[in-house]
């Protein structure tokens, strides 16, 4: 309690300084429950055909006998604070996470029927800051004003990997490399459309459009999945008994595949499925300059593996809004009722985003047919 130190003086209403360290255990280190890897020590086999079509058995994991917990070390400082008797209040902190021993495949010789191994190999770091405030604009008996403010920044890193150029590639949408991002995007660049062709348009390796990109114009677009600024703010009014609360909440510089929007966009199933009024501006002879591709272009599968449909995330919503009213306790005494309040409250009513597909709400790297966050309205009373 710094507060209560002479040189801190009469500054602050309350200021504490906070520091920790601890190591914790990771056991479900595939992701799929706490005894999903309980057979990673065993080899296993399946049935396939061999020689001459014949039945065979074929090994389809090697065992390891040392594997153990990933290890997540942590360390936090931060401080609580309170100034302007309380009215503003709050507290920062600063982290790093660090886990190591990171379960991921390990090349092996294809000699051993496999050419990877799952081992514990590497590490990955986690630093950011995380702000929370609130402030009392208006504070009186009968009324109250306060707002409040929360956000995190976090920056994610790959510290170690298991290959001996730091690069961890298995041909998808993303690439792996020490001291990036964790899934970072992998892909070629999208350059537009070609005006002779019709044809989409790509960079290739050396900055050359071409309308056949190859793996090797792949590029690290800095971009992923995993949001570096997130938070939510709102505010608090009451006066007497009635009172009036909101929540936004934000994400922002976070990447996703938006397969809905490539869907309205796809001109090979026009007539089956419901596609976007932009399609209508597809390239002919006679429009030549435009962002939509020919109905009959050629290439079309080469935006799979490309930046074409990768899109900000970036959102800010209103999480809900609600208004209501607390019955004064006066009136509930010849009652058999200690509390009661009455409400309405509107929940994801407004969203402000660059966003085109269904919900710009997520945690997946692509979204494709999947559910948006409904919209609600709701009257209630508490007891």
């Amino acid at each position: 309690n710094l507060d209560k130190e002479a040189f801190i003086g009469d500054a602050f209403d309350m200021l504490k300084l906070r520091a920790s360290y601890g190591t914790g255990g990771n056991q479900d280190i595939l992701g799929t429950g706490t005894f999903g890897a309980a057979n990673l020590s065993r080899a296993t086999y399946n049935i396939t055909s061999g020689y001459m079509g014949e039945s065979g058995t074929r090994i389809t994991q090697i065992p390891r006998f040392d594997l153990k917990w990933e290890t997540v070390q942590q360390a936090n400082i931060g401080i609580d604070f309170g100034v302007w008797s309380n009215r503003l209040r709050g507290n920062v902190d600063v982290y790093q996470k660090k886990t190591v021993d990171l379960y991921q495949g390990i090349r092996v010789s294809a000699v051993n029927a496999l050419s990877e191994i799952n081992a514990n190999y590497g590490s990955m770091r986690n630093r950011g800051v995380e702000v929370a405030l609130t402030y009392d604009l208006l504070r009186g008996k009968d009324y109250l004003l306060s707002f409040n403010f929360n956000g995190s920044y976090n920056k994610n890193e790959l510290l170690e990997l298991p290959t001996p150029d730091g690069l961890v590639w298995d041909g998808g949408l993303t690439a792996n490399r020490e001291g990036d991002v964790l899934s970072q995007y992998y892909l070629t660049e999208y350059a537009g459309i070609s005006p002779a062709t019709g044809n989409l348009l790509f960079y290739d390796q050396n900055g050359n459009l071409t309308e056949n990109p190859v793996n090797a114009d792949r590029k690290f677009t800095g971009k992923s999945f995993i949001p570096k600024y997130q938070g939510g703010f709102g505010f608090n009014a009451e006066y007497k008994n009635f009172f009036l609360t909101t929540q936004f909440n934000f994400v922002a510089d976070v990447w996703r595949f938006d397969y809905d929007l490539a869907n309205f966009m796809d001109p090979s199933d026009i007539g089956t499925f419901n596609k976007s009024a932009d399609l209508l501006n597809y390239w002919t002879p006679n429009n030549r300059y435009t962002d939509m591709p020919s109905l009959n272009a050629s290439n079309l599968s080469s935006e799979s593996f490309s930046d074409r449909w990768l899109r900000d995330g970036s959102y800010l919503r209103l999480r809900y809004i609600s208004l209501g009213y607390n019955f004064p306790k006066e009136m509930l005494d010849k009652t058999f009722f200690s509390g009661l309040r009455t409400y309405v409250q509107a929940e994801n009513i407004a969203t402000w985003t660059k966003w085109r597909g269904l919900d710009a709400e997520s945690n997946r790297a692509n979204d494709q047919s999947q559910y948006p966050t409904p919209k609600m309205f709701s009257v209630g009373l508490e007891v």
